[in-house]
């Protein structure tokens, strides 16, 4: 997601956002959830929240402090709160004792709704101040949805944020004390006190980097790979590879170009051409250099692969066009 107006920016679970506005007859659900505290203590949370929008586990995390966010099993809930699955109103949720009420502010917003009502259907008009044979309510509310095309910006309050597509390369896990309570690791905190530190890991994801450079760079014949991305800076296509003469003269250029620098992917299959320079497109090296019988000894035609332009050029000469794209 990213702020049409400032730029701000993040996943759509995470992103500080103002709900969009809501459309006519809107509705207010509760759903109930499990939270783990980090002392591995548990506690029953609801999120009143617009029918329309979909809660994000992460955010109630950050709100509650909870380790872990889950979905209450439907088949506890009769239990609990003595209404099944679907039924649940913000009235239910305040008057039960141990448990903690959460308001999205698409709910608090609003100031008439309806609310599902068990056999009878959704009660319309309702109001927090007490309508419709209800207690009045003035809950507080959170930024607990999932921000979506159209919510409004927190950070500017004057934007839009609007979906874009974006591939994840780095990662951060926080690992808690899994590993440092067996280990029995333990600091001096601030009040003299031992305690087990919290540990995370994080780094970037080499195959998801490949895989993003691929994405960004491709057409429809095939993979583009930037010079120095990909597996190799030139792909050799040697026609009628079968002549003697033929392999020596790609021996000579895969030596002249190594020594170079220069890495090669050779191609000496028994092949049309036509079939070897597709092949070549596919797999998509910055560049490539074709060897045939029917050019003189000190010429080979190099094929840009982002431009498509075709040049002849003296095989010397490869390693300092590669270089300069």
């Amino acid at each position: 997601m990213a702020c049409n107006h400032c730029g701000n920016r993040g996943d759509g679970a995470v992103v500080a956002a103002q709900p969009p506005p809501p459309g006519a007859d809107p509705v207010v659900n509760v759903i109930a959830f499990t939270l783990t505290r980090h002392d591995g203590l548990s506690q029953i949370a609801t999120v009143a929240i617009r029918s329309d929008l979909h809660i994000s586990p992460r955010k109630i995390a950050a709100v509650t402090g909870a380790a872990r966010v889950d979905l209450l099993d439907p088949g506890q809930l009769p239990g609990l709160l003595g209404k099944s699955p679907g039924t649940l109103t913000p009235w239910d949720a305040a008057a039960a004792p141990d448990i903690l009420p959460l308001y999205d502010l698409s709910a608090t917003d609003l100031d008439t709704f309806s609310i599902s009502d068990g056999h009878q259907g959704l009660r319309t008009g309702v109001g927090w101040d007490g309508a419709r044979d209800l207690p009045a309510l003035h809950p507080t509310g959170v930024d607990l949805h999932h921000a979506t095309a159209h919510s409004r910006c927190a950070a500017c309050a004057r934007g839009h944020y609007t979906v874009l597509r974006a591939v994840e390369v780095a990662h951060v896990f926080e690992l808690g004390t899994q590993y440092a309570a067996p280990m029995k690791l333990t600091f001096t905190d601030p009040h003299g006190h031992p305690a087990t530190p919290w540990m995370a890991c994080s780094g970037i994801g080499i195959t998801r980097c490949l895989q993003t450079a691929a994405e960004l760079n491709r057409d429809h014949h095939g993979l583009r790979w930037k010079p120095g991305t990909g597996p190799a800076d030139v792909h050799l296509t040697v026609l009628r590879a079968d002549q003697p003469q033929m392999r020596e003269r790609t021996d000579q250029l895969v030596t002249a170009l190594t020594a170079h620098g220069t890495s090669v992917f050779v191609d000496d299959r028994p092949l049309p051409a036509g079939d070897k320079l597709r092949y070549a497109r596919l797999l998509g090296l910055p560049h490539t250099a074709v060897l045939s019988p029917d050019h003189p000894l000190d010429e080979v035609e190099l094929i840009d692969r982002f431009t498509g332009r075709t040049t002849r050029t003296h095989p010397s000469h490869i390693p300092a066009r590669t270089a300069a794209t």
